[in-house]
Parts: structure tokens; sequence; C-alpha cells
């Protein structure tokens, strides 16, 4: 009977340290596509002809440059300049957080 209740423990956290961080990331990205729907709607009304029609073409239109953003950054970090600045990010902010150096 200890075995199911260690099996049922540690498959319940372990689906929480999945889920977790999976909800949080999906909470983040849902609030800069939406931060990014606010600021391309305007930009595309004083656009000619009709770029953006409804508010689920605003919605992927925001959510593609999204994209193009992460895609830009994970490119920019992998340059020299890129790569500094995260080890400065690191060493100056980073090890200050309690806990952040045992990983």
């Amino acid at each position: 009977m200890k075995s199911f209740f260690f099996f049922f423990k540690t498959t319940v956290l372990g689906g929480i340290l999945v889920i977790v961080p999976l909800v949080i990331v999906l909470m983040v990205v849902s609030e800069a596509v939406e931060m990014l729907v606010s600021i391309v709607q305007p930009i595309a009304e004083r656009l000619p002809g009709d770029w953006v029609t409804s508010e689920r073409e605003a919605r992927f239109l925001a959510l593609f440059i999204l994209l193009v953003l992460c895609f830009l950054t994970g490119l920019m970090t992998r340059t020299r300049l890129g790569t500094s600045a995260g080890h400065w990010i690191e060493r100056t902010v980073l090890h200050r957080i309690p806990g952040y150096r045992l990983a």
C-alpha cells in the first residue's frame, strides 16, 4: 500500500512540475499577444487596403510578430555580443537570486 501512495504522490508532483510551467508560459504568451493586438490594430487601420479586417486576423498577426521577435532574440543570443550580454545579466542579476547557483 505504501508503494501505491508513493507512486501516486510522485506522479501527481511530476504532473504539477510539467503543467504549472506550461500554464505560466501560456499566460505570458496570451498577455503578449493581447498587448501586440492593441498595437497592431491601430496601425492596420491606417494602412491602405484591408490588411487586418477582423480581430482574429489581428491576433494571428500579433502571434506571428511574437514568433518573429522570439526568433530574432534567439538569433541574437547566438552572437558574441548576445552571449556576453547573457553572461553579464547572469553575473549581475541572476546570481543575486537565492538558490540560483544551486542548479
